[in-house]
């Protein structure tokens, strides 16, 4: 709300991509654009964890951390889905290997 570049995405639903948590994410672009590709290639399922509220969570440190933690999953879906250049905006599991599944 106060920072003073709009989000260039907005991931309302992270479970979509195979992460833990269902929750929003603004992601900055700055000086490009993200690309818009499509990923064919089958999602591993990953148990969904819940959030719990902001009170017990001051009391917990560890559970802070854990909140911030995203699957590797769904960090190398969002790097082949919006940072890697592809071949007609297809995907299809060739040619990035990082991180290992």
């Amino acid at each position: 709300m106060y920072f003073p570049i709009k989000p260039s995405l907005i991931d309302k639903n992270r479970t979509e991509n195979g992460d833990y948590y269902r929750k929003p994410t603004q992601y900055w672009f700055v000086n490009c654009k993200p690309e818009q590709n499509v990923i064919i290639e089958p999602l591993e399922y990953v148990p969904q964890h819940t959030i719990l509220n902001a009170e017990s969570m001051k009391l917990d440190a560890d559970r802070k951390v854990k909140r911030s933690m995203m699957h590797t999953q769904y960090a190398r879906r969002f790097i082949v889905n919006y940072i890697i250049d592809t071949e007609g905006g297809i995907y299809t599991g060739d040619g990035f290997d990082w991180p290992a599944r």
